[in-house]
């Protein structure tokens, strides 16, 4: 399967083409430029290449667990496109996803039983190592976010139906991975992804969930914390919970850079006033 590098990937690159020709025309030219623009190109193509391949193994073994429990077979499809056309509504941090956890527990399948027949012959190991080389970008943007995931503890939840999620546990962090969904996405998306979580974190977020739970609908908390962190961050899903696509999702004026209260009070209100038309 082939990966083309999206928009912003081109707007990056495009960005170290301007140097570079402005270099040039003044005569400063720098072989320097050239070096590093290559770097850039090859560090993400190779991040593509090796998650492009590590899903398509994951998604044998997965299709393969499918073939042999036939009683789950008829929703084969609806998981696959569940886990990988995530939608807004669905994205949450720290919280457990529609995705397989609903299909499954039904039928009583064991969600780990599963996780380690995906996961097998070398591939969570795979997994960590194309995280560590989307950390590598992150450190060369931003170190203080690239040892923050370091620090971290790192685990895989087939569950979730967002590529991370983040959570506090014995006293640490923990990123949960989806890599259904993470294995998809350009390797910039990833990196904010990792971002995404650690200013979740910075921002008290995960210490504030329950109180403002109390005041208005969960879900529009959730989104409200997505709202206020994607603020800050270049590269996101088309889908991701930003305040564009919920000014488009409830017809809403809301401004960017606000608080998360002010987020969360005016989707709390969106959605009671739906539920009341419906």
């Amino acid at each position: 399967m082939n990966r083309n590098l999206d928009k912003d990937d081109i707007r990056d690159a495009s960005d170290l083409l301007t140097h570079i020709d402005g270099w040039e025309k003044t005569g400063r030219y720098d072989e320097e430029a050239i070096k590093e623009l290559d770097r850039w190109h090859r560090k993400r193509n190779q991040i593509a290449r090796d998650a492009d391949a590590l899903y398509e193994q994951l998604y044998a073994r997965y299709q393969a667990y499918v073939d042999e429990h036939p009683v789950h077979k008829q929703h084969a499809e609806e998981i696959a496109v569940d886990m990988v056309n995530h939608n807004m509504s669905d994205s949450h941090i720290g919280t457990i996803g529609k995705g397989l956890t609903e299909l499954y527990e039904g039928e009583g399948t064991d969600l780990d039983v599963l996780t380690q027949h995906v996961l097998v012959d070398g591939y969570e190991q795979r997994l960590w190592y194309i995280l560590h080389d989307v950390n590598s970008l992150l450190l060369d943007e931003d170190q203080f976010f690239g040892y923050f995931y370091l620090q971290m503890t790192h685990r895989v939840r087939l569950d979730m139906t967002s590529a991370f999620g983040v959570n506090l546990k014995h006293g640490g962090y923990v990123l949960y991975v989806n890599p259904f969904i993470m294995l998809r996405q350009p390797p910039d998306v990833m990196k904010d992804g990792i971002k995404r979580e650690i200013l979740h974190v910075i921002s008290a977020h995960l210490m504030r969930v329950k109180e403002l739970s109390q005041r208005f609908n969960k879900k529009a908390v959730h989104m409200a914390m997505d709202m206020v962190v994607n603020d800050y961050l270049d590269h996101v899903d088309r889908d991701a919970i930003t305040v564009a696509n919920v000014n488009a999702r409830y017809g809403l004026l809301l401004k960017r850079f606000r608080t998360l209260e002010y987020y969360a009070k005016a989707i709390d209100k969106a959605m009671r006033n739906e539920t009341i038309f419906l």
